[in-house]
């Protein structure tokens, strides 16, 4: 993680890195690239509220707003039950998604 730059643009540069030349066809190098990717992002956004409560990764990641089935996919993911390529790329997907309107609302708050 770059410590210079706000966690929300880090974790989207990971994420773009990744899906910058999505393959035709996924091999399982792809999987486990865009696997890892949403295993960061969860991990990143999560981190921030680790000290400040005392609760679960899942828990933390609903008062984030990250769907459960995206954390679902970093579980299985970190415990080697890789979901299939298009389950992960949705996940990469609505991943950005979900930075998209962080970064957002924080240009309006003047925050970034």
């Amino acid at each position: 993680m770059n410590d210079k730059l706000p966690v929300a643009i880090d974790s989207t540069i990971n994420l773009l890195t990744v899906v910058q030349n999505r393959p035709q066809q996924a091999n399982l190098m792809h999987q486990l690239a865009y696997g890892t990717a949403i295993v960061r992002f969860v991990n990143l956004m999560s981190e921030r509220l680790k000290g400040k409560l005392s609760s679960s990764l899942v828990e933390r990641c609903r008062k984030l707003h990250i769907p459960d089935w995206v954390v679902q996919i970093r579980h299985d993911v970190t415990h080697g039950m890789l979901p299939s390529f298009d389950v992960i790329l949705i996940g990469v997907d609505e991943s950005l998604g979900w930075l998209r309107v962080v970064i957002k609302t924080l240009e309006m708050f003047n925050f970034l």
